[in-house]
């Protein structure tokens, strides 16, 4: 049975119901609906609208008038385009002229290109979703399918549960058409459709749910169906209201998980809300969970025109068990992971790499918007995250000193539909990559990101990385850094470099060995201390080996060549760690961990490269470069002891400056490669030691 002809059953039968309530304007009963359908149709036939097969736009906010068009443009056979508010007028634009869509009412007419509708006979129900990489992707219906999946959620509700159902969701929302609209009206409830505004829903993406609430409780609301947003946003206003909702029986909840601590919070409010999973090329809802109450987390048993199975990776197949959508593809790829227990109620588990569902509703592509900020200039590496929260998030890696992450994150924005803007950012460390590529050629390792950032609270050490990744930057942007890293330093140089970094080793452990009697009350650190100065004593002994394997005289080791800097560097450790807060000496040496690793690897590379050294020597520096590993192990674990605030402050604050300091000191060495005196220069020092 069509809608009309359910219409006009209802009218036959119960003709002062209340039908449409718009609350801004007279109520319709189902008499004097099925009445106007019935004339708004044969008028549609009249003005020969019905003889061109092309769709007929349906755009607006809630009123009488518009549920009567969308009634009477099915029923006259004239397929809808039901446009989403959320489309900006360049996608409203560019989606009315894709589907060569006509226009009654106040717009003009779009002109249409070519004469040939691109929707097979029989399509009733046309819209456009947003698409996960913001290019809106059309569907299909025929009014049998929609029909049937309205009774479908009728059944599984039953008759009793037709009541007062309010449209929340915003105009246009496939989701909202067919389980608000088409279902109460074929059970003969009351269909409550206000302005937007009316309701707090003016702006979906920010509502205003204590409105909401207290329309709901004011009106007699029995049924809404709402995203995830929604709900949490109105238990919390419920919450701080205390507005009570005593007529609510059915509160369907659809368009991602929702967190069971917020459903535990619904429920003790007693609102009886029922978690439902929706597929929009399938026509909407797919499954709901059972009025007696499934599991927790479960989304209830797939209806009846659908059956659900699982891809070996474990995604969501469906397959249609009736006519269905003119434009799927059978079986529907949902993009979904889950199971089906032995009750055949099914669990979605979460999304496959690449795609995210905010708590809106919306999916959305992560490297679509990567790519996007990526092409800004001030970005070195992204990475986009935020299933299940209401908007994007961002983690994001400078690509300079200087780079203003807020104005390349706001030119982006800038381009995106409300829906895919990044809503929170957070500079971070540069990540780690794979070595294996993925389909889509993306190399982020996102499960070790996630795990280090997302997952739990970040530890300390990767705080201090993020804290400080602008002097690390900085530091490496030397030309003396440059010089080093890319293999056109002389072998004196890198002796020098060699020969700093042993005199700085020794005044930190000197500098460590001092500080460890005043923490004898905290057993943990010292522990952590001792096992760090043992491995750093091993460095030592393998940076002295190394200079005399490359040619340079002991004494280099001992005494390096003399800069007022690195007495800087020295005595600005030694105060801090003496004077206020001895932990301090950990962001010294956090900063010579980081110049070290990457000065002894890639400066030993550049001497076997260009300098031909001794074999010994590439033994020595390849036994630094492993020492180096171990002791950034150690130091991460020794910074992840350090829990109090004061001290962690004072060890950012000495890091950020350690690594100026440190360029300091490198820059006062000389680049020159005129004569490699370093071994005649040992040789004189040498004699002083005699």
């Amino acid at each position: 049975m069509t809608v009309s002809a359910q219409l006009l059953a209802h009218a036959a039968f119960r003709p002062d119901a209340v039908a449409i309530e718009p609350i801004v304007g007279p109520t319709m009963t189902y008499g004097n609906l099925a009445d106007t359908v019935e004339a708004r149709a044969q008028a549609l036939v009249d003005a020969d609208l019905a003889a061109l097969p092309d769709p007929v736009v349906l755009e607006g906010d809630y009123c009488a008038d518009m549920v009567v068009m969308e009634l009477a443009l099915l029923a006259a056979g004239i397929p809808v385009l039901s446009l989403s508010a959320a489309f900006s007028e360049n996608e409203r634009q560019n989606v009315i002229s894709d589907c060569r869509a006509r226009q009654i009412g106040h717009r003009t007419h779009v002109p249409r290109h070519g004469s040939t509708c691109r929707f097979p006979a029989g399509t009733a129900w046309i819209t456009y979703a947003s698409g996960a990489s913001g290019t809106p992707e059309v569907m299909a219906f025929d009014g049998d399918h929609l029909v049937m999946v309205a009774r479908n959620v009728v059944a599984a509700l039953g008759d009793h549960a037709a009541g007062r159902h309010l449209a929340v969701l915003p105009p246009g929302t496939l989701l909202e058409a067919v389980c608000g609209m088409f279902a109460t009206l074929l059970a003969g409830g009351t269909y409550v459709c206000p302005p937007q505004a009316l309701i707090g829903m003016a702006d979906p993406l920010h509502p205003e749910c204590q409105v909401l609430a207290a329309f709901v409780a004011q009106h007699r609301i029995t049924t809404l169906i709402l995203v995830p947003e929604l709900l949490m946003q109105l238990v919390a206003a419920i919450e701080t209201t205390g507005v009570d909702c005593p007529d609510l029986s059915i509160v369907a909840v659809v368009g991602g998980r929702v967190p069971p601590a917020v459903f535990a919070r619904a429920r003790q409010l007693g609102l009886p809300v029922r978690q439902g999973y929706g597929v929009p090329k399938a026509g909407s809802i797919v499954a709901l969970e059972a009025a007696e109450g499934d599991p927790l987390g479960a989304v209830g048993r797939v209806l009846p025109h659908l059956r659900a199975r699982l891809a070996p990776d474990g995604e969501i197949l469906l397959d249609s068990q009736q006519g269905i959508s003119s434009h799927a593809s059978w079986p529907l790829h949902t993009g979904d992971l889950g199971h089906i227990d032995q009750a055949g109620r099914l669990w979605v588990d979460g999304r496959k790499p690449g795609v995210i569902a905010t708590s809106h509703g919306h999916t959305v592509a992560t490297r679509w918007l990567e790519e996007r900020l990526l092409a800004q200039p001030g970005v070195a590496q992204a990475m986009v995250y935020g299933d299940g929260m209401p908007l994007p998030r961002a983690l994001l890696v400078p690509a300079s000193p200087l780079a203003d992450l807020d104005a390349a994150v706001a030119s982006v924005n800038a381009e995106l539909p409300a829906y895919a803007r990044i809503d929170i950012w957070q500079e971070v460390s540069p990540f780690a990559r794979t070595s294996a590529r993925t389909a889509d050629g993306d190399r982020l390792d996102r499960h070790a990101i996630s795990a280090q950032w997302l997952d739990a609270e970040p530890s300390f050490f990767t705080r201090l990385e993020a804290a400080t990744v602008r002097q690390r930057l900085a530091f490496l942007a030397l030309a003396h850094m440059h010089a080093g890293l890319s293999g056109t330093i002389s072998r004196a140089t890198y002796l020098a470099y060699l020969g700093q970094a042993h005199h700085h080793l020794r005044h930190v452990m000197a500098a460590v060995r001092m500080i460890r009697a005043r923490l004898a009350h905290r057993p943990g650190l010292v522990a952590a201390l001792d096992a760090y100065e043992a491995n750093q004593a091993s460095c030592k002994a393998a940076i002295f080996n190394a200079v005399v394997g490359a040619g340079g005289h002991a004494a280099l080791a001992f005494e390096p060549e003399h800069h007022s800097a690195a007495g800087l560097m020295i005595e600005h450790a030694l105060r801090e760690t003496g004077e206020r807060n001895p932990l301090a000496i950990a962001g010294m040496a956090y900063a010579m961990e980081c110049v070290g690793m990457g000065l002894v690897q890639h400066g030993a590379s550049a001497l076997a490269t260009n300098r031909d050294p001794p074999p010994d020597a590439l033994l020595c520096l390849a036994a630094i470069h492993a020492r180096d590993r171990k002791s950034i192990h150690l130091f991460e674990a020794l910074v992840n002891d350090i829990t109090d605030p004061e001290d962690q402050t004072a060890v950012l604050s000495m890091a950020r400056t350690a690594f100026g300091l440190l360029g300091v000191m490198f820059t006062a060495i000389s680049l020159e490669s005129r004569h490699d005196d370093s071994r005649e220069r040992g040789m004189r020092l040498a004699k002083g030691y005699r």
